[in-house]
Order: C-alpha cells, then sequence, then structure tokens
C-alpha cells in the first residue's frame, strides 16, 4: 500500500518563495594480502547527545532565555525573521530575514554595519554587552551581488572557539541578511595551560583511529596556542571547545590516517577524551558519474582535442598547474610502508604522465571484447578477468582526461553566477587540487588494486590554504565489495564521478565549522546535503551542455548512466523524479516507495553500520531530487546562484530547512525585485 507522504521540501522552497559506501554482494570475496587498515571512524561531537537531551525534554536549550531575550526574539519573529536557536547555547544558529533583510539600507563600511546591529540586537543574540569583547573579526569576504561575508570568531584569554562566532551577511545597500553562529555567552576556561601536550594529545587521536606510528616534533610550541607541527606535516593547536555553559580547553589536531581518512579532531587538554572527529574526506564510493561525458555517450561522448595551456604551468613537462596538479597514483603512497606520511605535491618515479610525441594526446584502448558489461555505448577501459595489469594501458589517457575536467569544472564554478572564486577558498595556487588518478591501481600483489582500491571515488578538503586531494579510482565488474555491480572503466573518465567530488571541495569550503575554516557537513542531514549537492551541480552543467540528457520522460538525469552495469546501483533513481513519478522510470527504494522524495522520507533513509547514522547518499538524493525541481521552477541560472548564495551563508551542520531558509534569504538578497 502506498504510504502518505509529506510535503516535498522543494515545494516548500519554491511555495513560500527554498564516504564511502560500499555495497558488498553477499559471498563477494576479499583479495587483499594482509590486514585490513582500521575502517574510517564516523562523526563525532560529543555535545550532540546534550542537545538530543535537551531536545527530548522539550526545551528550547540548556541555557533558558532571559525575558529580555524572549521578548526581543518575539518583535524578529513577528517581523518575519526566521530563528533557529541552538540547544546548547541558547543563542541562534540562524537568524534570517524571510520577507524582507533584517535591517534598513545604511552607509558606510559593512564592518560598521554589522556591529551596529549586532549591539542593537544583544538581547534577540543571547549575547551581553561583555562577549562583545571576545569577538574578534576574522574574515571578510566578498560574495556575488555585492554582499560581504564578515566572520568573527569568538576568543577565551587569547585562544580561539574551536567554532564559536558570528558570520554575518550584509548587501551592497548595507543591510543585514543574516546572522549565523552561534556564539556562546560568558565564554571562559578556568585555565590556558593544558596538560596533555600536543604530541600526547594526537596519540590520543592515534589510539581512538586505530593508526600506529611514532609522534615527533618538527616546531613548537609557539605563542598563545602554542601551535605544534609534526614532522609528519600534521599540526596541533589550542582552542576553545565551548559546550554551553562551559568551556573546556583543547586542542584542535589533523591527522593523515590512510587513504580516506584525514580527520579534523578537538581532544580535551586535561584527560584526552576525544570531543570532535570529522573526516575531512568526503567519499563517493559506488558513486557514478557521467564525463563531457564519457566514452561513447550519445552526447559528449566522442574525443575532442582541447588545448590545457590555460592550465598548465610556464614549461610544465606534466600535468602540473596553477589550479590543479594530476598524476597515476597507482601505489597510493599516502602511507609509507613504514607509517610515515607523504603529504607533497609529487609523483613518484613512473606514475608522472609527461607529453607523448611532443603534446598530451594519449589514444584511448578498447576493453570491451569479450567483456560482457561493456558496449559501444558504454566501453571498457580495462579488463581484470583477462590481465589485472590491463589498466596500465590507458594509464595516462585517465590522468590527461581526470586533470582536464577538474580544469573545465573548476571554470565552471568560478563563472557567475556560482562564482566560487579566491575569497570563497576556491583551489588556486598556493592550494591547488592533487588529482590522484587510478589511484591504487597497483596495490594488489598482482599488480591489480585491492579491494580498497575498486568502485570508489574521494574528495579530501582540508581548510583552505592547504592543498586538497582528489582520488579517482578504477570500477570493477569482477572484483571488490561491488563485484557484478560495475563496469570495468575507469572513474577519472566520467565527468560526473569527478564533478561530484571537486563539488565536495566547493560545499566544505562555503559550510564551515567558524570562520576557522574546518568543513561542517558531517551530522546525518548536513552530511547528506553535501552528497546531494556533489550530484545537483555535477548534473547540472552537465544536461546544460547536453539538454538532451534530460528529455520529458522522468528518470534520465541518472547518476550511472557510464559506471553502473547493472540500474540504479550508485543512485536508486534519476534527480529529475518528481513526486508520483511512474515506478517503471523512477523505481525509488523499498522502504521509500516509488516516484520523487519528499522531506517525509528523510527517516526512511537506511541506517550505515558504520555510522548507526541515516546513510548520507540516501539522504542526499532527497536533497538533489528537491534542487532539481527548484531549478526546473526557477532555471539552472537562478537556482546556481541562490543555492550557491545559500551555503554561503548557511550555519555549520545545517539541517535540511536551515538550508531551506538559507536559499529563500539568498534569493530576496539576489533578486529581490
Amino acid at each position: 500500500m502506498p504510504r502518505s507522504r509529506a510535503p516535498k521540501l522543494t515545494v516548500l522552497i519554491v511555495a513560500t518563495l527554498a564516504g564511502a559506501l560500499m555495497v558488498v554482494p553477499a559471498g563477494a570475496q576479499s583479495r587483499r594480502s594482509g590486514a585490513r587498515p582500521a575502517a574510517a571512524k564516523p562523526f563525532l561531537d560529543v555535545r550532540d547527545a546534550q542537545r538530543r537531551a535537551v531536545e527530548r525534554r522539550g526545551d528550547v536549550s540548556l541555557r533558558a532565555p532571559s525575558a529580555a531575550t524572549r521578548s526581543a526574539r518575539g518583535r524578529l519573529r513577528h517581523a518575519g525573521a526566521a530563528l533557529d536557536v541552538d540547544a546548547l547555547t541558547g543563542t541562534p544558529r540562524l537568524l534570517a530575514g524571510r520577507g524582507a533583510p533584517l535591517s534598513a539600507p545604511a552607509s558606510g563600511d559593512r564592518r560598521d554595519v554589522a556591529e551596529r546591529f549586532i549591539r542593537r540586537h544583544l538581547a534577540a543574540l543571547g549575547l551581553t554587552r561583555t562577549d562583545l569583547g571576545s569577538l574578534q573579526l576574522q574574515r571578510r569576504t566578498a560574495i556575488p551581488g555585492g554582499a560581504e561575508l564578515l566572520g568573527y570568531r569568538q576568543y577565551a584569554d587569547g585562544i580561539p572557539s574551536f567554532d564559536g562566532g558570528l558570520r554575518v551577511a550584509v548587501d551592497a545597500a548595507g543591510r543585514v541578511l543574516s546572522v549565523t553562529g552561534a556564539a556562546q555567552h560568558g565564554l571562559s576556561i578556568a585555565a590556558d595551560v593544558p596538560t596533555l601536550t600536543a604530541a600526547q594529545a594526537m596519540g590520543r587521536l592515534m589510539d581512538d583511529t586505530g593508526v600506529r606510528r611514532a609522534v615527533h616534533v618538527a616546531h613548537g610550541p609557539a605563542g598563545t596556542r602554542q601551535s605544534t607541527e609534526f614532522t609528519s606535516g600534521e599540526a596541533a593547536a589550542l582552542v576553545t571547545f565551548g559546550e554551553g555553559t562551559s568551556a573546556r580547553l583543547a586542542w584542535q589536531l589533523d591527522l593523515r590516517a590512510g587513504p580516506a581518512a584525514h580527520y579534523a579532531a578537538v581532544v580535551d587538554a586535561s584527560g584526552g577524551r576525544i570531543l570532535y572527529r570529522a573526516n575531512r574526506v568526503k567519499a563517493a564510493a559506488n558513486d557514478a558519474l557521467v564525463w563531457e561525458q564519457y566514452p561513447g555517450a550519445a552526447r559528449g561522448g566522442t574525443a575532442q582535442t582541447r588545448d590545457l595551456t590555460p592550465y598548465l604551468n610556464p614549461g610544465a613537462t606534466d600535468l602540473s598547474g596553477p589550479y590543479a596538479h594530476a598524476w597515476s597514483d597507482t601505489n597510493d603512497n599516502d602511507l609509507q610502508s613504514d607509517g610515515s606520511i607523504v603529504t607533497t605535491d609529487h609523483a613518484d618515479p613512473g606514475e608522472a604522465v609527461g607529453r607523448s610525441g611532443g603534446s598530451f594526446t594519449y589514444p584511448r584502448t578498447d576493453f570491451s571484447t569479450g567483456n560482457g558489461a561493456c558496449s559501444a555505448s558504454t566501453p571498457c577501459t580495462w579488463d581484470f578477468e583477462v590481465a589485472p595489469t590491463s589498466w596500465r594501458t590507458n594509464r595516462a589517457q585517465n590522468a590527461v582526461q581526470a586533470f582536464y575536467l577538474v580544469n573545465r569544472f573548476r571554470e565552471h564554478l568560478l563563472a557567475a553566477p556560482i562564482s566560487f572564486t579566491v575569497s570563497d577558498g576556491n583551489f588556486d595556487n598556493g592550494d591547488r587540487l592533487l588529482v590522484n588518478a587510478d589511484d591504487g591501481a597497483a596495490t594488489f600483489t598482482d599488480g591489480g588494486p585491492d579491494d580498497d582500491h575498486v568502485d570508489n571515488a574521494y574528495m579530501d578538503t582540508p581548510p583552505d590554504g592547504t592543498k586538497p586531494t582528489m582520488a579517482m579510482f578504477l570500477f570493477s565488474n569482477d572484483i571488490g565489495p561491488g563485484a557484478g555491480a560495475f563496469r570495468d572503466v575507469n572513474g577519472g573518465d566520467d565527468a560526473a564521478v569527478v564533478y561530484h567530488e571537486y563539488t565536495h571541495g566547493l560545499s566544505n569550503r562555503l559550510i564551515t565549522v567558524s570562520p576557522g575554516g574546518e568543513g561542517a557537513l558531517n551530522d546525518p542531514q548536513a552530511g547528506g546535503m553535501g552528497e546531494g549537492w556533489s550530484d545537483w551541480y555535477a548534473k547540472d552543467f552537465l544536461v546544460s551542455q547536453f539538454p538532451g540528457d534530460d528529455t520529458a520522460a522522468a528518470g534520465d538525469v541518472d547518476m550511472g548512466k557510464y559506471i553502473d552495469s547493472a540500474p540504479h546501483t550508485i543512485r536508486s533513481q534519476g534527480l529529475d523524479c518528481p513526486v508520483g513519478a511512474d515506478a517503471a522510470q523512477c523505481p525509488g527504494t523499498l522502504a521509500q516507495g516509488s516516484g520523487g522524495y519528499t522531506y517525509g522520507d528523510l527517516n526512511t533513509a537506511s541506517i550505515d553500520p558504520n555510522t548507526g547514522a541515516h546513510e548520507v547518499h540516501e539522504v542526499g538524493e532527497i536533497w538533489a531530487e528537491t534542487l532539481w525541481d527548484l531549478r526546473a521552477v526557477v532555471g539552472s541560472e537562478v537556482a546556481r546562484a541562490i543555492v550557491t548564495q545559500g551555503m554561503r551563508i548557511s550555519p555549520g551542520e545545517p539541517t535540511f530547512l536551515q538550508e531551506r531558509d538559507a536559499i529563500l534569504t539568498a534569493d530576496r538578497q539576489l533578486f529581490p525585485d
């Protein structure tokens, strides 16, 4: 019997106008020799349990608001403002005008505008004049439409809060559009001297994540934050970890634990408890996206000659440019045999891709003959069953293809109306993207990939100023956890896979825990939206290039056209599945039913056994379909503008509804008429 469905989130947006997942078939056998590395740890924030307890009791927050605060917030809500209060701090995570900006036009420096607004609305923000001294302007960012985003970070005894602060968006007319946070009233710490050293804190984190190697300090501790750099290139510094009504001194740490595990973490500087842990790598295991398009595609499937000059450094002899550096990381030596870490921007001997005959032209060899999952429209680029090392034939071609695609997509995101620029933290010069094509292709004893390096791709995005890494794996019909579900192809040949991963970089640079820049898409809804954005931006760009890929029929904007050997392996249905669509085109899932997904399907997503939370790729399908519906109503250009601007003014770890309100606010700011 069909279930009744809650209104689609898109309807709310428009009408009020707002990891690696490996599917292991039964009986699948591992090819690995030796022990498997520890699985990546799930997101952890020790404060979440306390937030849930407060919400279960029905309290607004752990810190009860004063009468003045209740009155001030009542006036704002009456005037049409959206106001979401953090359950621990009792201060707003999001304050935005639904019907109009939060303030009238004003002249002068927008810093003065922002700070006048904060002072005038201290009661509504749950703060006092004393708290103003704890806020320091950390960053000013110009955003599209002439607006500016001002980020204030909170400090206690000269030590910054890990995630406490305010971000104020002010438009070109000097009107405040939104304030996100949440700052903590009365932030203070009992002592600013840690009991544990940075090295000891790193040891606690390594124990927690299953890493086994020595810790050696290269520089530090230095300054108020006792900043410390390790010989591995990882770092630590003191932060204040706010807990609503109290705070503690803690170490913020960076730990590379393996090919798909790069942690941002906070460890109690006294007892060594892990307070916060987030994997910066946003993996898209089993994701299948489609290239300018992919080899053999009906549109964009024929090889064209392109000039790589704009993407290369002057005099470059390999795929090295100001925005990306690509090579074939076939041994995946982020971790060496002795456990030490390689973080330098270089290729090992035999992994770089230089010119062939004076150019970067490498023909693609077809491996479809006798390879049952492949055809002329979906050709294979290697054949594991015939030769596990056959991936070497197209190694150079795939690295060139991946290099071209990341630069092509960068240009798209840089252009208006998305305008992902240096001020947003795009990947330019100092933090160019490191592209590891054929990642781990030679990690098994037979010269092919082990189980950890097939049917996958990932993006590891540290804060602005540090190089991100994109890894493209081989997909296989014969081996790995997804045996039988995929074709023998290179992930780097599929534009949708590459664009999906690059978009994780966009979303993790725009939505952060604080002006400090750590990505904040780890909670199930936030992480799901991260996957949904990645699908949507990838497909939006491809369909704009090839409109014939989105016909009047539902369900043909499919993420798995190239990589899936069995339909709907990567995603359960196309992005263009409206509510009520026929099951033949939009089959959905057993739990959620057929047709387009709705906000009411959120809690029917399956539970990820590794995290105990709803599986983010399934949650992401709800958000991606929602954004596709929005695109259909307002058009691609407007949708790109307001969705991206909504991300810029979003709180960290947003919910679906908070992101809806951010999109509404962005729409009013960018398109006031």
